[in-house]
């Protein structure tokens, strides 16, 4: 299978990503409990490739006096929990061949980003971005990219419980799977 990933390099170490695992459910779990879960308790599942839909949006505004003021944002989304953000500018990709399996699925449709996702940040984030009312804008293309990092499985030998986690192996970023 190939996917688009960012060109940036990533650094994915098993150990470093337990640790960081591990700090997160700490951090998750301070309140419930004070046991405190291993390294060995955690295993490494390998690298997975996280999605996340891309799409540029074409902004202009007329201002009289002036040239028109003319954006392009780009609204990353999660694939997975629909969550998502407004960049200006998104680091360059490229294409790499991948096992199929080594793709984590995701739950979000291009009809739906585009619909739903893309109108809601327009109307909530990109039109803040100008003062005088709201500018003429257009999506101008969508696509998927993937980010790479590793999939960490911790076991909790007192009550058996399996936690899942995926950690960003750009920006070290924990997300419970």
């Amino acid at each position: 299978m190939q996917i688009e990933i960012s060109s940036k390099s990533a650094i994915i170490e098993g150990d470093i990503l337990i640790k960081k695992a591990l700090k997160f459910r700490a951090n998750r779990k301070k309140a419930f409990s004070n046991k405190k879960i291993k390294a060995k308790d955690c295993k490494f599942e390998g690298i997975f490739y996280y999605p996340y839909w891309i799409g540029q949006v074409y902004t202009s505004k007329e201002r009289m006096n002036f040239n028109p003021k003319e954006l392009h944002f780009e609204v990353v989304c999660d694939a997975i929990d629909e969550t998502y953000i407004v960049l200006r500018n998104i680091p360059k990709t490229e294409k790499i061949e991948c096992a199929d399996n080594a793709v984590l699925p995701f739950s979000l449709k291009l009809e739906d980003f585009k619909n739903r996702i893309i109108e809601d940040a327009k109307v909530t984030r990109i039109n803040k971005q100008f003062i005088f009312g709201k500018p003429f804008s257009s999506t101008e293309r969508c696509k998927m990219i993937y980010i790479p990092g590793g999939v960490i499985q911790v076991v909790d030998n007192m009550t058996n419980e399996r936690e899942k986690f995926y950690i960003n192996a750009y920006t070290g970023e924990v997300k419970k799977i």
